[in-house]
């Protein structure tokens, strides 16, 4: 009888942290934040429409969506433990969770700064400015998952150097989310390339260095 009581207490506690859980705010974002980059990957004209329609806060989607989906990338810097012993150290691994986190926390601030005052000249319409800092959280949070899946994966495989590319899709499908001009399009182009592929490698590389 005390037993069966106890149980069902436990039961009850744990069910009701399990609905606090889902229901908590962060929780929500942070699971919108990754249905939306699964969408950017699947379907990126449908998701930039849908991010048209919900309108959210780049700050929020940043601080409940990106920055712990960061955190979960630095953590899987320490999964080549598992996989190569033999050569595994605290500090190496720690040194690459710290430059692929820094890479792209910075990438994020430096891609808002530079949107921020680089497109208004190639938009066609000025509601487009409170959309330029989503893209590059929403872009940062797709080269996130690049790496976490690299950082998952048991051996080094060269195809990964390559993935971010497959990004200049999703770039292309913002040119409408942004009304970006269409004798601008190649310029625009350009620069998220910029911006969102060859500085976060760059940053990635020169902190592997320095740290």
């Amino acid at each position: 009888m005390v037993i069966s009581r106890i149980l069902s207490t436990f039961a009850q506690h744990l069910s009701a942290d399990a609905g606090f859980f889902l229901v908590n705010p962060l929780t929500t974002m942070f699971l919108q934040y990754l249905k939306t980059l699964l969408q950017l990957i699947l379907a990126p004209r449908k998701a930039w429409d849908d991010v048209a329609e919900d309108n959210p806060s780049a700050t929020l989607m940043a601080e409940r969506g990106l920055y712990p989906l960061l955190a979960i990338m630095a953590a899987t810097a320490f999964c080549h433990g598992l996989y190569n012993p033999d050569t595994f150290t605290v500090a190496s691994s720690l040194m690459t969770a710290l430059a692929q986190f820094l890479s792209l926390f910075l990438t994020q601030f430096i891609a808002r700064s530079v949107l921020e005052s680089a497109l208004p000249p190639l938009e066609a319409d000025r509601i487009a400015y409170l959309r330029n800092e989503l893209v590059p959280v929403f872009c940062t949070g797709l080269l996130a998952l690049i790496n976490i899946v690299a950082n998952l994966c048991p051996i080094e495989l060269a195809i990964f150097w390559f993935l971010p590319v497959l990004l200049i899709i999703v770039f292309w499908h913002t040119t409408d989310y942004l009304f970006i001009k269409t004798d601008k399009t190649g310029a625009f182009m350009g620069l998220l390339t910029v911006l969102l592929v060859i500085v976060p490698v760059l940053l990635n590389f020169i902190l592997s260095l320095v740290l």
